[in-house]
């Protein structure tokens, strides 16, 4: 058998000795003059409308530069598939842990500390708490508007969500004469297959990084599709692409 130099052979990960001595650099570890740390005021409710938010008493406080809500930024949508998301929720929130409100400040507790003065009053909706609720005929849906929605232009062609439901992408596919095969087969076996969400377990947090130098935008994340995450800010923000530069930085794993 012919021998190969790299073919078959432990070769050592030439990012490992920086990952294992920490001086690899993640986004965290991104530290820019005079940068604001952002902190986000996120729903406790699955599925409720917002009747009330009070953010002046966080804006007030000392070393806060910044409360915004989504009265301060774009009501445009975005999302990887159906743009079903917003920057802060506006109306309603949809899941807990949904954005209401983001608290940008000189330093981390101070942006924790202004969190704590965010005042927000809900009316709680009906929320299906399983997969089984939010399929049934009559769920309470998460999107009543779904069909209204824009679709990524880079995944649209293969994005095909359910209009009056709570699918956001349903697709199907056969080859050949699927009525002959199953007329000829010895043996039809029909069932069902659930597969679990996945989590990658990175070492690094969701963390982001962003800088604004005259016209450009520069975004440090822990992703690994750059591009697709340049044209979702430049469509978000109505930016040509060539003024983004998306880094993606080690994500730990």
């Amino acid at each position: 058998m012919k021998n190969f130099k790299v073919v078959g052979k432990p070769l050592p990960r030439l990012d490992g000795p920086d990952s294992v001595t920490g001086r690899a650099i993640y986004t965290v570890d991104v530290a820019l003059p005079e940068m604001l740390h952002i902190k986000l005021f996120r729903s406790d409710l699955p599925h409720a409308k917002i009747r009330r938010l009070d953010v002046s008493r966080a804006r007030a406080l000392n070393g806060v530069a910044a409360v915004l809500t989504a009265d301060d930024v774009p009501a445009k949508r975005f999302g990887f598939g159906v743009q079903d998301e917003q920057l802060l929720a506006a109306d309603k929130v949809r899941y807990v842990g949904d954005v209401i409100a983001a608290v940008a400040a000189v330093d981390e507790t101070t942006a924790e500390q202004a969190l704590d003065l965010i005042e927000c009053d809900y009316a709680e909706l009906p929320a299906a708490l399983t997969l089984a609720e939010a399929l049934s005929e009559n769920a309470p849906l998460v999107h009543e508007q779904l069909s209204s929605y824009r679709l990524n232009t880079v995944l649209a062609r293969d994005w095909h969500p359910v209009f009056g439901t709570n699918i956001a992408h349903q697709t199907s596919f056969a080859k050949g004469d699927i009525d002959k095969g199953l007329a000829d087969a010895d043996e039809i076996f029909d069932d069902t297959f659930r597969s679990q969400q996945v989590q990658h377990c990175s070492l690094e947090p969701h963390a982001v990084v962003a800088e604004w130098n005259g016209d450009r935008l520069t975004v440090w994340t822990s992703t690994q599709k750059v591009f697709l995450v340049r044209s979702g800010l430049a469509d978000l923000f109505d930016l040509p692409e060539d003024k983004i530069r998306v880094i993606g930085s080690k994500v730990g794993a």
